[in-house]
C-alpha cells in the first residue's frame, strides 16, 4: 500500500475519474439542456407526463455511476464489462422511454453517447498516462 500512495500511479488514476466523473458531468449536462428544455416546456403544457420529470432529474446521478463505472472497466483494460453497464442501464430505463416518446428517447440517447464517449476517451487519455495501450 505504501508503495502505491508513492508513486503518481494512484494519483493518475484518481484524477482521471474525477475528470470523467465530475468534469465531463458539466459537459453532457450543457449537451443535453436544449432536450431537457424541451421536455420540461412538453411536461409543463401537459404533452407529457409529469412521471417523466423523474427520469429527467434521476439522470445527472445515474450518469455520475454510470461514468464511474465505465471509466473504472475501461481504465483496467476490461471493456467487455464496460458493455455489460451499458446493457443494464438500457434494459432498466426501457420502460420509461417507452412512456417519454421520442423526445425522451433521443435524451436518452445523447446522454449516455456523450457519457460513454467522455468516459472512454478520459480512461485512453489515463491509460496513457500510466504508461499503458489506450485499450
Amino acid at each position: 500500500m505504501i508503495e502505491l500512495s508513492d508513486s503518481n500511479r494512484i494519483f493518475i488514476a484518481i484524477s482521471g475519474c474525477l475528470i470523467a466523473v465530475i468534469g465531463c458531468g458539466n459537459i453532457i449536462a450543457k449537451i443535453v439542456k436544449p432536450l431537457v428544455d424541451e421536455i420540461e416546456n412538453n411536461v409543463a403544457t401537459g404533452v407529457l407526463a409529469s412521471e417523466i420529470t423523474e427520469l429527467v432529474s434521476s439522470a445527472a446521478h445515474i450518469g455520475w455511476i454510470e461514468r464511474v463505472l465505465l471509466f473504472g472497466f475501461l481504465a483496467s483494460g476490461k471493456p467487455e464489462a464496460a458493455a455489460l453497464v451499458i446493457a443494464a442501464k438500457s434494459f432498466t430505463r426501457s420502460t420509461a422511454i417507452s412512456q417519454g416518446g421520442r423526445l425522451v428517447a433521443d435524451y436518452y440517447l445523447v446522454g449516455t453517447l456523450a457519457s460513454v464517449a467522455s468516459a472512454l476517451l478520459v480512461s485512453c487519455a489515463t491509460r496513457l498516462a500510466l504508461g499503458l495501450p489506450p485499450i
